[in-house]
């Protein structure tokens, strides 16, 4: 996978935050039972070493994260990551100066800072670092800031600074398998129905003899009976190439749940299997203001990704009438209006069709 520079800029802050370690408390706890030694003791050793600490303390107030300050960052994008599938993204470290050994971590906005990796140190020259991640929610995610903290010279201070901002990263439905028994029974329906309405722009251009991995349903039976041999028709142009699916995007509830998701799932696997088989593609539903998008297998699921659940019902206007047209919904009462040449592929058909892996919710 391609990773992407992220096209926003660090901007972190000048000064780095500093906080005492429980190590450094441990010590200045430690520095009041070595000062009261002046009353029990007849030497002042231990008033020394509790100065020495103390002046340690100090020093690492001011020195720790001094070399962090020119530290900068970046993500690594990918752009667009498939959802529950293992995705690279990484970022890019460099400073203006020597930097010595630092962790790179993240810091959330709720929960625990999470540590992704050590860094030996970095200089003028540009470093990368990848790994691995899962996105387990569709659409619109969010690569949360990055932070470098140290804690030299003596680990009594902790200073961290941020060096890369946040960035966006968008997540595409999850693929399933498409079952070939019940696709058949779509690809003859789209069949059957346009040889019904207009067969002149699925001309027959020629029989040939059977080759290894043709459909049977290409196969031209009377011509075959009468050759004594099996003949498979190739056309030209066929109409049936262009395909129209449809989104309803209509939720009981109004909003996401388990079950809008698999049929997010099933229409992503449809348009996943269309497009590798080289049909021409409208993405429709209520949720696009354009009325369509057609493009490539990419630019279709990320159309996709981002649908938002409506409360409103589908009327059934807006449904092509030219085009074959697969409809996924989640109204199990909806019923195309006469004349409209519409596949309705209902949940509990979208789960036949496609087998969904049980992380999709």
């Amino acid at each position: 996978m391609e990773l992407q520079q992220s096209n926003r800029r660090a901007s972190h802050p000048s000064k780095v935050e500093k906080k005492i370690t429980p190590f450094g408390w441990a010590c200045l706890s430690i520095c009041g039972v070595l000062m009261s030694t002046l009353w029990w003791q007849p030497h002042g050793t231990g008033h020394f070493l509790a100065l020495a600490l103390i002046g340690a303390v100090i020093w690492s107030w001011f020195t720790v994260g001094k070399d962090l300050v020119t530290l900068q960052a970046r993500w690594l994008n990918p752009g667009s990551a498939p959802s529950h599938e293992a995705t690279a993204v990484g970022c890019e470290v460099g400073s203006q100066a020597t930097t010595g050994p630092f962790a790179l971590i993240v810091s959330p906005d709720q929960g625990e800072d999470m540590h992704l990796a050590h860094v030996a140190g970095t200089g003028t020259a540009r470093s990368r670092l990848i790994w691995a991640t899962r996105f387990t929610q569709r659409g619109i995610n969010t690569l949360p800031e990055l932070w470098a903290e140290h804690t030299r010279p003596f680990g009594l201070m902790k200073g961290r600074i941020r060096c890369a901002d946040e960035d966006d990263i968008l997540v595409l439905p999850s693929i399933g398998q498409i079952r070939p028994e019940i696709l058949d029974e779509i690809l003859s329906w789209i069949d059957e129905g346009y040889q019904a309405r207009d067969p002149g722009h699925d001309e027959l251009a020629q029989l040939r003899p059977y080759r290894s991995g043709d459909s049977m349903r290409t196969v031209h039976w009377r011509a075959s009976a009468r050759m004594r041999h099996i003949l498979v028709t190739e056309r030209h142009a066929p109409h049936a190439h262009k395909i129209t699916i449809f989104l309803d995007n209509f939720g009981p509830d109004g909003r996401r749940s388990s079950r809008f998701e698999r049929l997010i799932c099933a229409t992503a696997t449809v348009i996943d299997y269309f497009s590798e088989q080289g049909w021409q593609i409208q993405l429709t539903g209520p949720w696009l203001t354009t009325g369509g998008v057609t493009g490539n297998r990419t630019f279709l699921l990320e159309s996709l990704a981002s649908v938002e659940c409506d409360s409103d019902r589908l009327n059934g206007e807006n449904l092509p009438s030219n085009d074959p047209c697969i409809l996924f919904t989640l109204d199990d009462n909806f019923s195309p209006s006469d004349g409209q040449l519409c596949k309705v592929i209902t949940l509990s058909h979208a789960e036949n069709l496609v087998r969904m892996g049980r992380h999709i919710k």
